[in-house]
């Protein structure tokens, strides 16, 4: 009998234990509703960024009233990013906040920090009771080097997961999302100016003088004119203005965005 009973304790101690070690459920998201109000957005910066590679736009945006903004890099970047836009059901888009934070994406998951020179970063961002969340990420594809321990590989496996579901939204989604995507229609632009000293122009900047500051927005007639001059052009060409050459991050800005970026102030 007494043998028996330490047996069922041992076993009850090892049952708490494992129940223990489980990863604690995500909580419930409460994604906003507002048009213009962000849910969910997911940023890849490069390890090594070039002049004004934080204002790259993000790899999806993902707002409350349904719309879906998304660029993806190309090898030979135009001057003017080239996005797109889809729409998603309400419940498509609590499916997809609900998923990120199951994800680790709602509150302090700690996904490590892979040793890895000029690694580069993801920038994830979940809104959830008007509270946003967000988490960097550093060498996210990277699954299991030395320096992670095993809930570190665990949380970016199931971050890895999250992300391959959103690059097949369709087949993820379903009827929550509107099948084909159009490009994505803007009203106002940021241009982030660097000066370039001892550099030829090839291009000639279609409005005023640049050197007032180093991000300007544009709209209206303003953004017609610019957007016909840049739109033709390479992220690596130069610009004339005035006596002065410079570089030019153009960045068309998303729902909810009215002036230059922060990252650009």
């Amino acid at each position: 009998m007494g043998v028996t009973m330490r047996l069922f304790g041992a076993l009850v101690a090892v049952l708490l234990l494992a129940g223990a070690c489980k990863s604690t459920p995500a909580p419930v998201v409460a994604p906003p509703s507002g048009t213009h109000e962000i849910v969910f957005q997911m940023q890849e910066l490069g390890g090594l960024l070039p002049p004004g590679g934080r204002l790259k736009m993000p790899r999806i945006s993902i707002y409350g009233g349904g719309l879906l903004v998304a660029h993806a890099p190309s090898a030979e970047p135009p001057a003017v990013p080239r996005a797109t836009q889809r729409r998603l059901t309400l419940a498509g888009v609590r499916k997809v906040a609900q998923a990120a934070a199951d994800a680790g994406l709602s509150a302090g998951t700690d996904f490590g920090t892979p040793q890895i020179t000029d690694a580069p970063v993801t920038v994830f961002t979940l809104v959830s009771d008007g509270k946003p969340q967000v988490t960097n990420v550093i060498a996210p594809n990277v699954a299991g080097a030395g320096d992670l321990t095993g809930a570190q590989v665990a949380a970016r496996d199931r971050l890895r997961a999250f992300t391959k579901q959103l690059a097949d939204l369709d087949s993820w989604l379903g009827k929550e999302i509107a099948a084909g995507s159009e490009p994505y229609t803007y009203t106002a632009m940021a241009v982030f100016a660097m000066p370039q000293e001892g550099s030829a122009a090839t291009r000639d900047w279609p409005l005023g003088d640049l050197s007032a500051g180093t991000c300007v927005t544009v709209t209206g007639p303003e953004l017609d004119k610019v957007r016909g001059a840049a739109e033709p052009t390479s992220s690596r060409d130069l610009w004339r203005a005035g006596d002065s050459t410079y570089f030019l991050v153009f960045r068309p800005l998303l729902p909810g965005e009215t002036q230059c970026p922060l990252q650009a102030r």
